[in-house]
């Protein structure tokens, strides 16, 4: 019981704290934080969302990382973040910039800072990639037999693989069409 006592008198004072809000990720590709250049048209968002018991919080955010803002991405970032109660969460819109150069893995950090204290409250990072290079082995047309198997293949260490087929989508890195 003093335990608990303790607690609730350091949670008083400020030195044990709980988390005001954190940042998450929405975008084509769901909660997966990545943005890639010729294959992301629709806005994603940065989604800020205050704990269920949150008190008034103000606070702002910071960006780092290897992406530059303007030139590999644009968000519209508010100079101050401020939750007054209850948990309705903000969406910041991000966008990635197709820049036509091949730049491999690049990073976005995004910081919601404290205003009170400027400690990081909640981070989270967005990763940018190159569109995935298409290699066809072969010719690009088949011609098959009737009732004959055909075998495809992909590999992408990020992205899920989706083939269209006619009008029928499948996905998966290994599909058979008869």
């Amino acid at each position: 019981m003093s335990k608990i006592a303790i607690c609730f008198c350091l949670i008083c004072y400020g030195v044990c704290q709980a988390q005001e809000a954190e940042l998450s990720f929405e975008g084509p590709s769901g909660n997966d934080p990545v943005l890639v250049e010729k294959c992301t048209n629709d806005t994603s968002y940065v989604v800020l969302t205050p704990a269920a018991d949150t008190l008034p919080f103000s606070g702002s955010i910071t960006l780092a990382g290897s992406a530059e803002s303007d030139v590999d991405f644009v968000i519209e970032l508010p100079l101050t973040i401020l939750f007054e109660g209850g948990n309705t969460p903000i969406r910041i819109p991000i966008t990635v910039i197709d820049d036509n150069v091949i730049e491999g893995l690049e990073e976005i950090i995004v910081q919601l800072i404290d205003s009170t204290d400027l400690t990081v409250v909640s981070e989270l990072t967005i990763s940018i990639v190159d569109a995935p290079a298409i290699t066809i082995s072969g010719s690009d047309t088949l011609e098959i037999c009737q009732d004959a198997l055909v075998s495809l293949s992909a590999e992408s260490n990020l992205l899920d693989v989706v083939w269209t087929y006619g009008s029928a989508e499948m996905s998966g890195s290994d599909i058979e069409i008869r």
